[in-house]
């Protein structure tokens, strides 16, 4: 008999009558919801130590520290293995741009609400465990695609670009118990859970969604049937988008506008491509059937400096992120900012590593582009590797060198763009070296 035992549970984050209206990415506040947003709990227990993942439908981990305190005071899991994530998801109620202080105090009501959904869910995976066996798969996804798009005009926007790095691989790592049901599945894939948030539903509302990732969760719970859960967490995902997001209209001097939908199309959208990432979902879980018992457990942390760049006084950030994002061109004799190194500013990226038998997990705090997770992927000793973004509080964009010439919004941030590949892929090595010495 396995001296693994696994417990999984699904939450309800929904917001609350009293913090809505809720504001929102889009001009309007939330008023209803479409569709939900959970958060999903799974605990192990090895027999000698515990460890929880915990993965929420929102764009950030709430109060990332605090929670994990309130876990191990409330629970006994360790801080330390306690590996928090969330699907950044641009369609729930935790992302607040306003300065308005009443949208601020709801913000705040709600972060503790799902931080004390965090903890219910952590106990009823708690009660839940029951024996188990692990296995571990791959399969593909096609929902997502490059969203750096090189335009007619020789410069890139926000867009599809079919021709640009686009990790499709749908990662798994599936429990079951001795009757071989489904317990838990964590799951691992690239993609800005986006699509939507600028838009509207058909009755000029707009609504809290769980987005892309929250419907394929439930899709693929809902197929395995009983209490099973299926838990998503992003990958490298800093150039990657729905495909269907970010659609481009074009004028005759070529200049690639942001295209205006129906209302209503991209909440369609939502539903559409998250169920058929939850078909891809089930056909790499259903494709395991190999699995190990026993479960080693191991966890270590450490904060990788990186380059800091700024910007020179006065610049409108908001000015750069509407340039590059083509809502309108620049006007002649307008040029981008160059950006200048800032090395008394140095940019601490936190990177958390847990082995989990024979899989990995690289857990990222940043919004990292996809060939630096290839590259965090290689630089792993183990062949199950996943990289998990949106860990702990994020050090924001973080573009690879083949893409800093493409000049899109995500390079004007603190971290100097294009020169982090290697800094990245090493601290990821070095963590492991330390974490095998153990």
């Amino acid at each position: 008999m396995s001296n693994l035992f696994v417990g999984a549970a699904k939450v309800s984050i929904n917001p609350t009558p009293e913090v809505m209206p809720y504001p929102s990415f889009n001009r309007e506040p939330y008023t209803d919801i479409y569709s939900n947003c959970n958060m999903r709990a799974v605990v192990l227990d090895n027999g000698v130590t515990m460890a929880a993942v915990l993965g929420f439908d929102l764009g950030g981990v709430p109060e990332p520290k605090t929670l994990k305190a309130r876990i191990q005071e409330e629970t006994g899991i360790p801080k330390e293995q306690i590996l928090l994530t969330a699907t950044h998801n641009h369609t729930g109620c935790d992302i607040v741009l306003s300065p308005d202080p009443a949208d601020r105090a709801k913000a705040a009501e709600y972060t503790a609400y799902t931080m004390e959904k965090a903890l219910e869910a952590v106990k009823k995976a708690m009660a839940n465990k029951r024996h188990a066996r692990y296995g571990y798969g791959e399969g593909k996804s096609y929902v997502n695609g490059n969203r750096d798009m090189a335009t007619e005009l020789g410069t890139f926007t926000q867009g599809y670009e079919p021709e640009g790095y686009c990790d499709r691989t749908v990662s798994v790592m599936k429990f079951v118990d001795d009757e071989d049901r489904l317990i838990c599945a964590i799951v691992n894939y690239g993609m800005h859970a986006t699509l939507g948030f600028f838009d509207v539903d058909a009755d000029g509302k707009t609504k809290v969604s769980g987005n892309i990732p929250g419907f394929a969760q439930e899709y693929a719970e809902e197929r395995f049937g009983g209490d099973s859960v299926v838990l998503w967490t992003s990958a490298a995902a800093g150039d990657q988008n729905p495909q269907l997001y970010c659609l481009r209209d074009y004028d005759k001097d070529g200049f690639p506008y942001m295209a205006r939908t129906i209302p209503g199309l991209q909440y369609n959208l939502i539903k559409i491509m998250g169920k058929q990432h939850g078909v891809d979902i089930c056909k790499t879980i259903n494709s395991i059937h190999s699995y190990n018992r026993n479960l080693p457990i191991t966890f270590g942390e450490k904060i990788v400096e990186l380059p800091g760049q700024r910007f020179p006084e006065g610049t409108n950030m908001q000015w750069i992120n509407d340039i590059t994002n083509h809502i309108y061109p620049l006007k002649q004799g307008e040029f981008l900012p160059d950006p200048i190194d800032d090395p008394e500013h140095p940019v601490p990226l936190y990177v958390q590593e847990a082995v989990l038998g024979d899989v990995a997990f690289v857990g990222i705090a940043a919004e990292i582009y996809a060939l630096i997770g290839k590259a965090c992927k290689e630089a792993s000793p183990y062949r199950k590797t996943m990289v998990v973004t949106h860990v702990e509080r994020s050090a924001g964009y973080i573009i690879d060198k083949t893409s800093v010439e493409h000049k899109c919004f995500e390079q004007f941030g603190p971290v100097k763009a294009g020169v982090c590949d290697e800094l990245i892929a090493d601290g990821v090595r070095e963590l492991f070296d330390e974490l095998m010495e153990q």
